[in-house]
């Protein structure tokens, strides 16, 4: 990739799956490049169905060699390689320094949803795509982007 690019310390990559290990890994090992991990549901969750115990038994097993456990530890390298992880909730948050022992100040949360009351510049610009798409002020509007399910936050 040097050969076909030129890095500096100002370059930031960012990954976002446990697929991209080696991709991850070269960059980091061969450029001054910054490198932001994000992680978009805990993997645990996700594999062993939100069995915390189950998943524990199997993680604590240093030659446990199945591939949900694998692919979990494969995202554990990246975060730790990683200059910076970015988690979607605080429960994320906390799975990533419990078990991939990531440090906290590596650790950002950015939250996983829209919070539509933050200022009355945003309500101004709600009201006004509001009256544009000619919703009422009693009808209730839902904006679905992405899954929804409980790893996700």
């Amino acid at each position: 990739m040097a050969d076909l690019f030129n890095f500096s310390e100002n370059d930031i990559f960012h990954f976002n799956n446990n697929m991209q290990h080696f991709l991850l890994k070269e960059i980091k090992e061969n450029t001054s490049a910054k490198i932001i991990y994000t992680i978009h549901v805990s993997l645990w969750k996700v594999l062993y169905k939100n069995d915390k115990k189950k998943f524990l038994s199997l993680w604590k097993e240093p030659d446990e060699k199945s591939t949900n456990i694998l692919n979990i530890r494969a995202e554990k390298k990246n975060c730790m390689i990683a200059d910076s992880v970015i988690c979607l909730t605080n429960s994320m948050a906390r799975d990533v320094g419990e078990f991939y022992e990531v440090a906290k100040h590596k650790i950002k949360v950015v939250p996983n949803g829209i919070d539509t009351g933050r200022d009355q510049a945003d309500q101004k610009e709600i009201s006004a795509l509001a009256q544009e798409m000619a919703i009422q002020k009693n009808e209730f509007v839902f904006l679905f982007v992405g899954r929804l399910n409980d790893q996700k936050g």
